[in-house]
């Protein structure tokens, strides 16, 4: 392998929101150091079996990276540039959240190359954040922007929900105006998933908080997109709106499926090996992942081969989630075999649906089958 994305996993969180079921750690402000640390030594073991690595995209994600004190995203990315080949016109990213974005924070991240910042905004309004176990307001999202901007940091996102308890379309619309109105560049327009075991799953099933239901959801959807593309930002992904050239690289690789190295707590990787994939996925808890990394130790908990099959079926299952779908010449060169010909059945009934196209060598979903993108990847699944 000599191309891959790199992401690195920073779990740790102020306090964690009430919808959130990603592994992350509140009130461990103890274990940062030493879990830096371990991150350090995972990189370094991953140089020896990469040596020649080219990273075109880094990816500092959570968890709230933005939580870490002032100097350690700095000493990661650091050693990142010191270990791979990370050149000039790399993309690389950091996730906040505005009330841990402060001016000296940002501007230290310039100075290590950041030059996308990811913020959580979810909405703009108290109310609402509130009810979701959010800790900042809409003015702490825009003073995190103009940080971001004075430190040199053009490229900024927005992470805006809708579905989400008492919300309106207006309040959709207030949050998503919030956004191109702080100068965001790119919004990750994402509806509520209420994942299990969380707390806001609890007080939906107890009935002590009530959702918006799917049409109001739809119409939330239907008017922020007509909003976001009036104002410059044109989607290209089921749910993710850029202006031309901000688009995320590095999530374009995952939609690519293109081999990407993960680093930290619970972190995947997509391995190629040449003749096939090799799929990773280390261990979740924090502690454990600082005693196995910090000791030089293999912190995978799970390895699993990808076969040609079941890569052909997520390269067009990820691919047709983009506007721009998938290349059917790139597919064929990769795989040895043509996409209509391996999916022919899904591909005459999705066409014949309306939910896709052909254009130009690629296959590529219309607007009803981004909408509607679980039904495309269940015929994709049945062949």
């Amino acid at each position: 392998m000599e191309r891959a994305g790199l992401y690195i996993h920073i779990p740790f969180c102020v306090r964690r929101c009430a919808y959130c079921d990603f592994v992350s750690y509140a009130g461990r402000e103890d274990a940062m150091e030493a879990y830096v640390a371990a991150l350090l030594s995972e990189m370094e073991s991953v140089f020896w079996r990469f040596p020649a690595l080219a990273v075109p995209t880094v990816y500092v994600g959570g968890g709230t990276p933005s939580s870490l004190p002032p100097g350690l995203i700095a000493r990661v990315l650091g050693r990142a540039r010191e270990l791979f080949a990370i050149g000039p016109d790399a993309e690389i990213t950091v996730e906040a959240n505005p009330e841990t974005a402060s001016a000296r924070k940002l501007t230290e991240y310039a100075r290590a190359g950041v030059n996308r910042l990811s913020l959580g905004l979810q909405s703009a309004s108290s109310r609402i954040l509130e009810a979701i176990g959010r800790l900042h307001n809409a003015e702490d999202f825009e003073r995190a922007a103009s940080f971001a901007r004075e430190a040199g940091i053009e490229n900024i996102g927005a992470d805006v929900m809708y579905g989400l308890p008492g919300q309106t379309t207006g309040d959709h619309a207030r949050a998503l105006a919030a956004a191109v109105d702080a100068g965001a560049k790119h919004v990750s327009a994402y509806a509520l998933t209420l994942a299990e075991g969380t707390p806001l799953d609890a007080a939906v099933r107890e009935g002590a908080v009530s959702l918006p239901n799917e049409d109001e959801q739809y119409a939330m959807y239907l008017a922020g997109d007509d909003f976001l593309e009036a104002h410059g930002l044109l989607r290209y992904e089921v749910s993710n709106y850029a202006a031309p050239g901000r688009e995320c690289r590095h999530n374009l690789s995952y939609w690519r499926n293109e081999p990407y190295v993960g680093l930290g707590a619970a972190a995947h990787s997509c391995i190629d090996t040449g003749d096939g994939a090799i799929r990773t996925e280390n261990v979740p808890g924090l502690d454990e992942y600082i005693a196995r990394a910090g000791r030089g130790e293999s912190p995978i908990m799970r390895s699993i081969r990808i076969g040609r099959e079941e890569s052909m079926f997520e390269t067009m299952m990820l691919g047709l989630r983009l506007v721009d779908g998938v290349d059917t010449d790139a597919f064929c060169a990769r795989y040895g075999a043509k996409a209509g010909e391996v999916f022919a059945g899904p591909v005459e009934r999705l066409a014949r649906s309306e939910m896709i196209r052909m254009e130009k060598g690629r296959l590529k979903p219309t607007g009803k089958g981004l909408d509607f993108h679980t039904l495309v990847a269940l015929e994709f699944l049945g062949k």
